[in-house]
């Protein structure tokens, strides 16, 4: 990476022709039409000595949010970054954004990982504006994913891939008593609060995956997975069915560290959410809404380096266990090679190689990347042979001692 950031502009390309008349497109459109912007540029100039400010035409979304440039006299830009709200995620949606100020403030104030700064934010959907909304500093580059896609670029990756490893490190460094969201108090302090769907906050990780187990809902249709699956769909609906109460039964057995400490994790992690310049030296780290405290075992790979469980597609594997796609074999030996990286930040730090271990251990990965997909992603896959296949190492332990 070089130490001069190179930047040749915004990546943002709103909607293509195709896009503009496809539903998606109309209700895009609508929103565009439906938040009052100048209210949104009358908020920011109050916040920026009442300096005069338009908003850039261009946009980008991302997720449920909808984000765009504002562009005061002065030279100063800013992100204003929308929710997009409906009566049934309205007050999900508030909570969500509350949430994500807290947790950034904590991780600018705990750690040198790069993070946007806040100027101001309307938490509730009753505004002038018509929606909440956040606007925070604006850096002068992109997330790594609209540079060039899924791919990072060969002379790019190991060093990009470092930065990664320090960031996540440090993000782990910031530990709980409890499982839960990050919740900011009055006297500036830090506590942990309830997660959304799950409830908590948990004391243990035992309680953890016992609410998980309880809760978990997969999130694609039945009637999807016949659809994808065909032959055979009935055993893969009835893997999907029992995933849950099987991660009940092993709850109890399941953590190495039971009682915590708990690591803060960002749970969309990777160069999707890291604004970067045009040669990937790292400019800030966004979308920390979901990021929580949680059990070690449920910390995964960034994105770019998740693989689907082995177990979960047993016949995309050789009877060695290699992958028979050589871009999975290329995303598992750069986890190893991210396994590396991140050893040598604890070794830095002077940290616990508490991370490293986690991202070595199969069985862990394989089973929390396994309830990420069951409840974030309806990927169809054989879930319990995930726990069939690494039973025999959590069924050794004994049930911990509450």
């Amino acid at each position: 990476m070089t130490d001069k950031p190179v930047f040749e502009g915004y990546k943002w390309s709103g909607m293509s022709s195709e896009t503009e008349e496809s539903p998606y497109g109309q209700w895009v459109q609508g929103l565009l039409n439906r938040i009052n912007w100048d209210a949104l540029c009358q908020y920011a100039s109050k916040l920026h000595n009442d300096e005069d400010c338009t908003i850039s035409p261009d946009f980008t979304m991302g997720g449920r949010h909808m984000v765009r440039r504002i562009n005061f006299r002065d030279g100063t830009r800013w992100i204003a970054r929308v929710r997009i709200t409906t009566p049934i995620n309205g007050d999900e949606g508030r909570h969500l954004l509350q949430r994500e100020v807290d947790c950034m403030e904590l991780v600018k104030e705990r750690t040198s990982v790069p993070v946007p700064t806040v100027f101001g934010y309307v938490v509730s959907a009753i505004n002038d504006v018509g929606a909440p909304f956040m606007l925070m500093e604006c850096l002068s580059g992109n997330v790594g994913i609209d540079l060039h896609g899924v791919e990072l670029p060969a002379q790019y990756k190991a060093s990009f891939h470092r930065e990664m490893a320090r960031c996540q490190t440090e993000i782990s460094s910031i530990t709980f008593p409890k499982i839960g969201a990050v919740v900011k108090l009055q006297d500036g302090t830090y506590d942990v609060g309830p997660l959304p769907e799950l409830g908590g906050p948990f004391l243990t990780a035992t309680e953890y995956f016992e609410a998980w187990a309880r809760k978990a809902r997969f999130v694609e249709t039945m009637d999807r997975v016949k659809q994808i699956w065909g032959e055979g769909h009935e055993e893969i609906i009835a893997q999907i069915a029992n995933f849950p109460p099987r991660v009940g039964e092993l709850a109890f057995r399941i953590s190495d560290r039971n009682h915590g400490p708990f690591p803060l994790f960002h749970v969309d992690f990777g160069h999707n959410n890291i604004v970067v310049d045009d040669n990937y030296n790292v400019l800030g780290v966004i979308d920390w809404e979901h990021a929580c405290s949680v059990p070690w075992e449920t910390i995964y790979f960034p994105w770019t380096l998740s693989v689907v469980p082995a177990p979960m597609t047993p016949g995309n594997y050789d009877e060695d266990g290699v992958p028979k796609d050589p871009n999975t074999r290329t995303i598992i030996d750069d986890q190893k090679r991210y396994i590396n990286a991140v050893q040598e930040m604890e070794r830095y730090t002077g940290l616990s190689p508490l991370l490293s271990t986690v991202f070595a251990d199969q069985a862990s990965q394989d089973l929390a990347y396994a309830m990420k997909l069951y409840t974030e992603d309806g990927i169809c896959g054989q879930y319990t042979n995930v726990l069939d296949v690494h039973g025999k190492r959590w069924l050794g332990r004994k049930q911990h001692q509450e």
